[in-house]
């Protein structure tokens, strides 16, 4: 199985573009739970989604710095839950969620992160894999 990361570097690092869009919208779901905008409204809950965004998104952020395949996987699990989370808080505390983009943005987002969690180890175990059977061959 061919590596599944972009060749694509910045500062050094690998380019992860889902890693980076799942990043982003965490600082959106940061942004909705604190100014009380989003489709939960005032509700306390979107503050502790809000401060969880912006820990799941420093997360990816420290991942990337730092060139860390556990934290950035970690991190899409995390982001994987919170959209989760969204979503049964939607239908539980929201008003007709049914016709909410919201309630279907929530799963869309949590089937990416599951995803993208599920790629990332594939590819780092198909990766050792390869390196431990080069090894036993003797190769250059």
């Amino acid at each position: 199985m061919p590596p599944l990361n972009l060749k694509w570097k910045i500062f050094g690092r690998p380019v992860k573009p889902v890693s980076f869009a799942l990043t982003l919208t965490m600082l959106v779901i940061a942004n909705a739970g604190f100014t009380d905008t989003g489709v939960l409204g005032d509700h306390f809950l979107s503050d502790f989604l809000g401060g969880g965004a912006v820990a799941i998104a420093l997360l990816f952020v420290i991942a990337w710095v730092h060139t860390s395949q556990r934290l950035a996987e970690t991190a899409m699990l995390l982001s994987c839950f919170l959209w989760t989370t969204r979503f049964w808080l939607i239908i539980f505390v929201a008003g007709n969620p049914i016709r909410s983009e919201g309630l279907w943005l929530s799963a869309c987002w949590a089937i990416v992160a599951a995803g993208s969690y599920l790629l990332e180890r594939i590819d780092s175990n198909a990766i050792a894999r390869s390196r431990r059977h080069y090894s036993k061959s003797g190769g250059d």
